[in-house]
């Protein structure tokens, strides 16, 4: 461009008079100003052109990712719902769910290329057929997860691409890995390896890869018990009460979902030897973070009285931690509980029977965490969601004395929240008779239901950051990237 211009200058100086010559000089100029905003456009359109990253794929949707609570997000798990227009050999939905788990890619722009990231598509959802099109085209509904990278109080931009009518099988590597059958797997992946039950499907056994990569179980039973509820029959106190957690499933119904970057196992049951209550317990593992995600739904089945309904439980043995910390604020509490980071030497404060702490914490605490000072390592339990409705009426679910207890009990360190927990005389030191555990009882209507959804972390220790790191990823967790995807 440059040569363009000095061969107008020198034929201007040669032809012209001066005048001229600096008339031809601006004109020039200009062109290559012109020139130069051209090259600029088409250089920036190039490298905002996701079709450039490979012909064969010709459709694409625009997904912005945006970060909003101040942190600088690697690896951090997302997805959105993509639908689009998917060609089939014939009018059948036959084979659809693997076409569009080949074709669908997501990719972003680092620099000046394109790169493909490991991506998952699931929940694929046929709808209706394109009616104008010269061969089948069917509307499909999925979701596309993926990890996303994504600076403080920014924005970054990926697009799902679709379009290819034969593309190959995706390989992605992935170090989530998820090994089993029917509701019995070991997942594992960079931070812990867990064994669920092969009855139950509950978590049985977690070890860790950190620290002193310790193991843990728990000797009465899954490490993983509720939700639960206890069963009081008609003529309590004659036939006394009896606990039934998520642990008791007997081979339940599930679904399963497995791929690079979740693997997701839900189980659903009437709990065996018992008619009132329903539950179910979703777990989900990702590759690259240091916690699952854990979803649980009580749901009464018919009106009846219980002593207690329970949730949020993980119990590991007495020796596995020494202190215990939780951040004791959220909006819903009662002045009396407002505070900061709190800590408690757990075997060596004030308790109430088995309790550490008794009803001292609120429900709905952001997260409560146990770590072993000596040994570096630590387990939070992240509060992200909490829904108590009736689902008959819609009016709030029955709750009493709901908190969160940290207790010690039959060899067992755990935490748990109370949903429904009146004072009963379990050990018999208030002398209770039959009418004193009869009044005890609480009246639960049907279709009362309980949902909650945690994140359960594992963490390193140290003297330096403490409860940080759990902390941190509450913030994270709460504040989740803002996911918008174009038309």
């Amino acid at each position: 461009m440059l040569n363009v211009l000095l061969l107008i200058t020198k034929t201007s100086n040669e032809n012209h008079t001066q005048g001229d010559t600096d008339m031809a000089v601006k004109t020039a100029s200009g062109l290559l100003a012109a020139l130069l905003l051209v090259m600029l456009a088409a250089t920036a359109t190039a490298a905002e052109n996701p079709a450039d990253w490979n012909k064969d794929w010709t459709g694409f949707r625009k997904v912005m990712v945006q970060e909003t609570a101040g942190f600088d997000r690697v690896n951090e798990p997302v997805e959105a719902e993509l639908k689009y227009f998917q060609p089939m050999p014939e009018k059948s939905e036959e084979g659809l769910a693997d076409t569009v788990t080949r074709v669908v890619r997501v990719i972003t722009n680092e620099g000046d290329r394109w790169k493909e990231i490991p991506c998952q598509v699931y929940d694929i959802r046929p709808f209706h057929w394109k009616r104008d099109s010269e061969s089948p085209e069917i509307m499909v509904r999925a979701r596309v997860a993926f990890f996303a990278d994504v600076e403080a109080h920014s924005t970054s931009t990926y697009y799902f691409c679709y379009g290819n009518p034969k593309p190959p099988a995706p390989r992605y590597k992935s170090t989530l890995k998820a090994k089993g059958e029917n509701v019995a797997y070991t997942i594992e992946n960079p931070w812990f390896s867990m064994v669920t039950d092969d009855e139950s499907g509950q978590i049985d056994t977690i070890s860790l890869k950190f620290a002193d990569k310790p193991n843990f179980s728990f000797r009465s039973g899954n490490m993983h018990w509720n939700p639960d509820f206890m069963y009081v029959p008609e003529d309590f106190p004659t036939t006394w009460f009896k606990w039934y957690y998520a642990h008791h499933f007997e081979d339940p119904p599930h679904d399963t979902i497995s791929g690079p970057i979740f693997f997701e196992i839900t189980r659903r049951q009437l709990v065996p030897n018992q008619d009132e209550a329903w539950m179910e317990v979703k777990y989900r593992f990702y590759d690259h973070v240091p916690y699952f995600l854990m979803e649980s739904t009580i749901v009464v089945q018919k009106a009846c009285h219980t002593l207690a309904i329970r949730n949020d439980e993980i119990a590991f043995g007495t020796d596995d931690y020494t202190h215990a910390g939780w951040r004791n604020y959220t909006t819903d509490m009662i002045d009396g509980h407002i505070g900061e980071i709190g800590a408690v030497d757990l075997f060596n404060e004030a308790r109430v029977g088995n309790h550490v702490l008794g009803s001292a914490l609120p429900p709905n605490i952001p997260w409560i965490s146990f770590t072993h000072t000596k040994r570096g390592y630590a387990v939070g339990s992240i509060r992200l969601d909490w829904k108590n409705v009736n689902v008959l009426t819609g009016e709030p679910s029955t709750i009493y004395n709901s908190h969160t207890v940290i207790s010690e009990h039959g060899g067992g360190l755990y935490w748990f929240r109370s949903l429904v927990y009146p004072q009963r005389d379990d050990y018999n030191t208030m002398n209770w008779d039959a009418d004193d555990w009869r009044k005890c009882c609480i009246d639960i209507p049907e279709g009362d239901s309980y949902y909650e959804k945690n994140a359960y972390m594992f963490y390193e220790w140290d003297k330096d950051t403490k409860f940080e790191p759990v902390d941190e990823a509450w913030f994270r967790l709460d504040n989740p990237l803002l996911v918008t995807t174009s038309d």
